[in-house]
């Protein structure tokens, strides 16, 4: 079944495979936990080591998956009663529809990126100017009830 085996580009991408979507999804994850100064460095190595933990299962779990699907035993019950065939039309477009943007993705994820990146940092920035405002609000001593009144995102 060689047309069948596209199954096993879905499993790569969910392996984070490089030039796949899945490997720029947990590129972005770790280098944004891992260069921010939200957390300290305790609770960052117990993420990674987490995370760690993850990224090995994980291929444990896809690839004996793959190895069942191609060299398990064959089903004899299935095979007495139809003969097999490899993927139909309807099957290979289904496949397409997913690979072309796992690979697209993959390969250039600023087609994403570019969506979401203008109200990124459009956040960013009104974070940043209510935490100033808290911290001169802190240093002037005020109420907490008139810290509780930061300016609300837009």
């Amino acid at each position: 079944m060689p047309v069948f085996c596209h199954v096993t580009a879905c499993s790569m991408a969910s392996l984070a495979m490089p030039g796949m979507s899945g490997f720029v999804a947990e590129l972005m994850v770790f280098v944004g936990f891992s260069t921010s100064s939200a957390y300290d460095l305790t609770f960052k190595v117990i993420v990674v080591l987490l995370a760690a933990v993850g990224v090995i299962l994980t291929p444990i779990y896809l690839l004996s998956m793959l190895r069942e699907i191609f060299y398990g035993p064959e089903n004899k019950e299935l095979t007495s009663h139809e003969a097999l065939i490899d993927a139909e039309p309807r099957e290979v477009f289904i496949i397409a529809c997913l690979l072309i943007p796992i690979i697209g993705i993959g390969l250039y994820p600023k087609l994403l990126t570019q969506i979401y990146d203008v109200k990124t940092q459009a956040i960013t920035a009104q974070l940043q100017r209510s935490l100033t405002t808290v911290a001169e609000w802190q240093g002037q001593s005020k109420s907490v009830a008139t810290l509780l009144q930061a300016p609300a995102l837009d």
